[in-house]
Order: C-alpha cells, then structure tokens, then sequence
C-alpha cells in the first residue's frame, strides 16, 4: 500500500458530491486518527475498500481546508514512483459545498486503500 484516497462528504447528502478530496501517504491519516483518540470522531470501521469515519463539520472542515494536513510519513518507493513523507496531492476542494456546512453537520470521511 502506498497511501490513500480521501474523501469528505456530508451525510446527509444524497447527491454524492465531496467536500473535499484528496491523495496522501501511507500515514496521510495520521490527523484523524488523533481525532479518534481523542473522542472528536468516530471510527466506523472498514477494510480499506474504504476505511470509514464520522465527526463533525466544527471539528473536520478546520483540519482540512484550505488544504489537508502535512503529516510525518516515511518516503515510500515503488516500482515507478517515489512518495515523500508528508505529500498530499490530487486535492479537490468544492468550496461552495463547504460553505452550506453547518459546525453540527455530520461529515463522513472515505479512506480508500491506494494500492
């Protein structure tokens, strides 16, 4: 595995349109797992196909825009690439969207397994 997907979408909508996306290293979840521990989100479980996670807009949205948290990751090689530590790419930002959220609005978060 060399990093994952990531994909934030409020729960509440059907039409399926992110918040926010993006691509990360392989502890590019680092930010939200603190946020478990810390009881500020939830961890719904998954097998990576995706890793699925909830917390609140107030709480998600500050860690996430205007772009997604560095983090402290080992360079990863592959057979035709190499990841930095801490690289975040492919970001999509629907700002409109983000701007209808409000702090108490539930928010899911996709991890999906890059591999």
């Amino acid at each position: 595995m060399h990093g994952w997907e990531v994909i934030v979408k409020k729960d509440s909508d059907a039409d399926g349109q992110s918040l926010i996306s993006w691509a990360t290293g392989f502890d590019g979840l680092s930010w939200l797992d603190e946020l478990v521990k810390e009881g500020l989100a939830q961890d719904l479980g998954g097998n990576g196909y995706p890793n699925k996670y909830s917390g609140q807009a107030s709480i998600i949205l500050p860690k996430i825009v205007p772009s997604p948290p560095s983090y402290e990751g080992q360079v990863v090689i592959g057979d035709d690439y190499v990841l930095e530590g801490g690289e975040n790419w492919a970001i999509k930002i629907n700002q409109p969207k983000i701007d209808t959220c409000k702090p108490e609005e539930l928010l899911i978060i996709e991890a999906w397994d890059g591999s």
